[in-house]
This record gives C-alpha cells, structure tokens and sequence, in this order.
C-alpha cells in the first residue's frame, strides 16, 4: 500500500525538527568544514561532514513512530548555499541525504516514506529587496525554478518517496519549486506525491508576503498537490485557528507540523510534548488533518506524544473536486512567468 492508500485510512505521522535537534549536539566547528570550506551552522554540510549525526536524528524519529522522515536538505539549493560557496555541491548533498535516510530506515519494521525537503530560501518574488525600488528583486522567477528543478533532480534520482516544499512565506517562489518538482517528476518518468507547506508568522493570518490563507489556498488549488498544511513560526495553539480554516477550503489533504511554542530570549523551545500533543488533539479527533509532525524546537518525545493520541484521530476525507478557473486558460506548469493565478 503506498502512501496515497495509507493517508485515506490513518493519519500519519511527520518527523520532527533537524535544525534545533543538530544544535542540540553542539558539534565542533571542523564538523561544518568541507573541504576547506567553512559553514558554521548549516545543517546541510553534516550530510557530507558527519552524516552519522543525520543518520542518527533519522533513527530516534523512526523509533519515536514517524512515518514520514525529512530528508536534512531545508537549505540545500544553489541559492542557500552560495551563501557558504557550496552552490556547487547541490546534487552531491541532495543525493547524500536521502542514502542517509534511507539508511537510517532500511531496519524499520514498517514502512518509512522519505520525504525531499525543498526549502524557501532568503530571497522573494512577491515584494522588493530594496524600499527605495519597489520593482527590485535579488532574482527572478526563472532563477528560481532552475534552482529548485536543480535540487529536485537530486533528490528524485536518489529515490526519495515523496517531495515536501515548506515554510513557504511567498506563493510565487512556491509556485516555482511545485513547477520545478512537476517538470523533475515528468523528465524522470516518476509520480511522486508533492506536499506544500505555509508558514504564517504572526496574529495578522497573513504570510510574509501578504497572502491570507483563502487567497494562498486558491492561488495553488490549480496544481495536483498530495497535500497542503502549516508549519514553522508559530505553536501549534496559534495555528489552530488557520488550520480549521484550512480544513473547511482545502482540495487536498492537509498537514500540520508546528513549532515546539515560542523560543525563549535564549533561543530554547520549551512547549511539553504532553501541551503540543493536547493542543492538536482535537482537530486530529474532528477529523481536520491527515498528517502531523513537529518543526523547530521538537524532538522525538514530541513525536511519541503525537503517536499516543493518533488511535483516537480521524483522517480528514477529500472534499469533492471543484473546477479551477484558470487566467487566460494557462495550465499552471506553463504559467512560468510568476504571474499570480488570482
């Protein structure tokens, strides 16, 4: 049974965080040095460095019950990591992180979906990177999607199950990875599930970029998305609200991995694994979600407290299918020059 069967009969269960979880081990600096090359604090590099480290995180969520892992790959596009002057390490690190995945549930007595994470990068489409220029931007649409078609090629051809696109802050450079991944899958002849996931960063229900939830839903509701969610940001009691709406909108199934709470002034996450769970307990029994997990600050107790309460919870069934408008009659992987589809 694959994962488009299984999401029908249970929710399953996302991994939690790898960021906080690294810090967590505070590795020596030669562990983010590569080749001469330093890159203190990027996750991405221990798929090269110390990928036992990676391996290990892996292992403790499968343990903990995840069905799903997230390959360690938030920050391993050529834009991210020109940052460290590793833009030309793309394919080597996307490649690695799966075989680390892999390796890390090859032993599982159970299924484990590996998950290729493509991540939002510093940059944005929808608003300026200057304030006195409105029009700047520090790259464009096609820029992105060569980026994004660059990573997911990796990690395609190194077998991930699925692709999850997260933390997105700006609808037009998630269009562009969801065209990059769709355009990847058909020169692969692959048919993988893509999973879109929102952050919202504040009380406002507005992303970074000034979408709301309704106007996000509908902007990405012309691509055949596996799912679409929230995660980062905020705790899962913040997300509450956005995420019932996004059960009574959504086409697709729907996800929510938030944070472990706020981070304190040291930059600890301190929400219980008993609060997390208790907060989303009852969505997960109305039936408003289909996959769970946790992002910064969580950890596998996290993923155990969510595994407890998953044998009271309801999958949220597929409303039926609505037809799309779409602008000028353009199919949404032609609509390649970031003009919005609402």
């Amino acid at each position: 049974m694959g994962i488009r069967k299984e999401v029908e009969n249970r929710v399953l269960l996302l991994d939690g965080a790898m960021g906080t979880m690294i810090q967590s081990r505070r590795l020596p600096p030669s562990a983010f040095t590569y080749r001469g090359r330093t890159a203190t604090g990027l996750a991405e590099v221990l798929n090269l460095t110390r990928g036992e480290v990676v391996t290990s995180i892996h292992r403790t969520y499968i343990e903990s019950g995840a069905d799903i892992i997230e390959t360690n790959t938030f920050n391993a596009n050529r834009i991210s990591l020109s940052e460290y002057h590793l833009e030309d390490e793309v394919a080597l690190i996307n490649r690695r992180a799966v075989a680390l995945a892999k390796e890390a549930g090859k032993d599982a007595e159970r299924r484990v979906y590996i998950a290729g994470v493509l991540g939002p990068t510093a940059s944005g489409l929808s608003f300026s990177a200057k304030v006195e220029d409105p029009t700047a931007r520090t790259h464009d649409f096609d820029f992105f999607l060569k980026a994004y078609r660059e990573q997911a090629k990796a990690l395609i051809e190194a077998g991930c199950d699925l692709l999850l696109i997260e933390t997105v802050f700006d609808t037009l450079v998630a269009k562009s990875a969801v065209i990059a991944c769709r355009e990847e899958l058909e020169t692969a002849g692959k048919d993988l599930p893509i999973m879109v996931s929102v952050t919202f960063s504040d009380g406002s229900g507005r992303t970074l970029s000034g979408q709301s939830l309704k106007a996000f839903v509908a902007t990405l509701a012309p691509f055949d998305l596996f799912s679409l969610g929230l995660n980062c940001s905020t705790g899962p009691k913040e997300m509450i609200p956005l995420l019932t709406e996004l059960h009574d909108i959504s086409p697709f199934h729907t996800s929510a991995h938030p944070n472990a709470g706020f981070p304190d002034e040291d930059g600890r996450y301190t929400l219980s694994p008993e609060n997390l769970a208790g907060e989303l307990k009852p969505l997960l029994e109305q039936g408003c979600l289909n996959i769970v997990g946790g992002c910064c600050g969580t950890t596998p107790d996290h993923i155990r407290a969510l595994k407890r309460i998953l044998p009271a919870s309801t999958p949220r069934p597929l409303p039926p299918k609505k037809p799309v408008l779409l602008l000028a009659g353009l199919d949404p992987i032609e609509a390649k020059n970031g003009t919005p589809l609402i």
